[in-house]
């Protein structure tokens, strides 16, 4: 019944959002992806949510990445809202909707005390997504985070093994800074 737009790859072939749709005699939210070949096409939600909505896609469309929610959370036509159970999602034509939470563990990064609840923009080479999330050292509060992922969905990545992952944090950051102080005052 709605529908919004979100962004555009860099090359054009792909754009990507949220619609309303109705399901199950009920109004739901869906990330979608559409290109000129495929169309509109539903990226689903993750297991056992409701709701989905896509904020950013790389330059050549193959990467889509966004947020997933348990409680659907009205349309505001400024993008879905979302709840701190929501989860950060990335999805590939070969993968589909995947959490990105569980990319990175399963590529070996330490999540404990970290969730990330939303994936807000992806570099034109989709291995870099940025958003926000929650974490051990500021419980509660919303924190922006860069992730680097490769499994070599991407025509620009080289990764011939197991996924690559790892995740920046504005603490991890400021912990770097202090430890390069602290070893040009030493």
């Amino acid at each position: 019944t709605n529908s919004r737009a979100a962004a555009i790859s860099g090359d054009g072939s792909a754009i990507v959002g949220e619609a309303q749709l109705t399901v199950g005699g009920g109004p739901e939210t869906r990330a979608f992806r559409w290109t000129q070949a495929g169309g509109m096409v539903n990226l689903g939600v993750l297991g056992g949510h409701t709701a989905s909505s896509a904020s950013g896609v790389s330059a050549d469309g193959a990467v889509v990445v966004g947020v997933s929610d348990p409680i659907f959370v009205a349309f505001s036509g400024l993008g879905l809202d979302y709840t701190d159970n929501a989860r950060a999602f990335r999805w590939t034509q070969a993968t589909g909707i995947r959490d990105l939470n569980t990319l990175l563990s399963d590529a070996g990064v330490n999540m404990t005390g970290t969730t990330l609840i939303s994936a807000l923009g992806v570099s034109p080479g989709g291995q870099f997504i940025s958003g926000v999330g929650l974490f051990a050292d500021k419980p509660g509060e919303r924190q922006p985070y860069v992730v680097r992922y490769i499994d070599g969905a991407t025509t620009d990545e080289t990764a011939s093994g197991p996924p690559i992952g790892g995740i920046t944090t504005a603490g991890s950051v400021q912990d770097s800074v202090n430890q390069l102080g602290l070893a040009r005052q030493a």
